[in-house]
């Protein structure tokens, strides 16, 4: 990428070894950053992006910020359950992340989109 313009966007079977900023809300937008590890690289810092957050958890930080002032303790619980549920999707060791890399390496990377080896492959 040194010497490209704009974005490349590229998939890669890695793994979850870290997360260096938790699952959060900022400036009305789901944010996270973590670490991932594969054949070629052992430390590959990135940012989960927002869309990709709101798909895996199936709720906008709107939605989650209203399930959390709700008095409903069973919609609370849901809301609970499925952001837990996101720690143990990103420690899967198959999936492929498709990360978006950025001109001269100047940006961190961003993941824009994750599937499993069965999906890719079309196994189920």
């Amino acid at each position: 990428m040194k010497f490209s313009i704009g974005s490349k966007k590229v998939k890669l079977t890695a793994y979850l070894l870290e997360i260096l900023e938790p699952f959060s809300i900022e400036d009305g937008e789901w944010t996270m950053k973590i670490r991932l590890k594969d054949e070629t690289c052992d430390d590959l810092k990135c940012f989960v992006s927002h869309q990709l957050l709101c798909n895996l958890i199936g709720m906008t930080p709107d939605e989650a910020m209203a399930i959390r002032k709700s008095s409903n303790f069973a919609k609370r619980k849901e809301g609970t359950e499925r952001i837990k549920t996101l720690d143990v999707q990103l420690q899967r060791l198959d999936l492929i992340f498709e990360i978006e890399f950025f001109a001269a390496n100047r940006a961190t990377p961003r993941i824009i989109g994750l599937e499993t080896l069965s999906d890719a492959l079309q196994l189920c």
